[in-house]
């Protein structure tokens, strides 16, 4: 119990406590993102998914995907316990890419499916982790290959062409 306390000790207690408080925060962990890719041979109407997945880091985190550049809405609330990732979202007015939806499996994990791979799904896809003390991310790329159509006057000109 304390009995007396005078200008030098409150002083020296605000030191003591700012010291701890920064130590603390000086040993916090920066995320860090598992590798991610997607499947190399994928065609309009296959299904795609690709999963970002914090492996070391300190929580709390913010996870947000963006396609391109531009940030998409994810479908569940990313960052569970962090109100910064639903004002990030918000702030930055996120795409709504149809048929593609992003969800938030833990603080550690966000996923990307996609049930019918179409040619408007292309581009590159990013996933930026952050935490108080770094913000790192991951790109991959999803190439779709296009339906070959073979029509009656498209086989008759290559016909002619071997002609």
């Amino acid at each position: 119990m304390i009995e007396q306390i005078d200008v030098e000790d409150k002083v020296k207690t605000k030191i003591q406590l700012a010291s701890r408080i920064y130590s603390t925060s000086g040993n916090q962990i920066p995320p860090s993102i598992a590798p991610f890719s997607f499947n190399k041979d994928l065609s309009e109407g296959v299904r795609a998914q690709v999963a970002c997945v914090i492996e070391k880091g300190d929580p709390p985190f913010t996870l947000i995907w963006s396609k391109d550049g531009e940030p998409i809405a994810t479908s569940t609330p990313s960052g569970f316990g962090s109100a910064s990732t639903t004002t990030a979202h918000k702030t930055n007015s996120p795409n709504t890419i149809a048929g593609l939806r992003v969800t938030s499996m833990d603080v550690h994990s966000s996923t990307i499916a996609i049930d019918r791979v179409t040619a408007a799904h292309a581009g590159n896809y990013t996933c930026v982790a952050r935490n108080s003390v770094a913000e790192v991310s991951s790109t991959a790329q999803l190439v779709v290959r296009g339906k070959v159509i073979f029509t009656e006057s498209s086989i008759f000109k290559q016909i002619n062409e071997i002609k």
